[in-house]
């Protein structure tokens, strides 16, 4: 909470963040209640300190088939010339539009 008053008072509008209550996400995930306004000292302060907040859906990682930076080469880049035989990028953009808004 400490931080989100800090960040609301540096005029900050948004905070995403990773560590999250392990037992709470679950509800989040499937209530899709990941994005919300986060008003530390509501009581004390109103609406001044409020800040857009938004929780990582996996950590702090990309998607499953997204992970373009995997030093171990489980995961493709993208291809995005269509008249390349490697050609995924119309793939992996259909695999991300799924993941963000399931």
């Amino acid at each position: 909470m400490t931080n989100a008053r800090l960040f609301a008072d540096m005029g900050f509008d948004a905070w995403v963040f990773a560590r999250h209550d392990l037992a709470d996400m679950p509800r989040r995930r499937n209530e899709k209640l990941l994005e919300f306004i986060w008003r530390p000292t509501y009581q004390d302060l109103g609406n001044k300190t409020q800040i857009f907040t938004h929780i990582m859906f996996n950590h702090y990682s990309s998607p499953d088939g997204l992970k373009i930076d995997d030093p171990f080469g489980h995961d493709l880049p993208v291809y995005a010339d269509v008249y390349s035989l490697l050609y995924n990028a119309g793939h992996k953009l259909k695999y991300l539009h799924e993941h963000v808004y399931r």
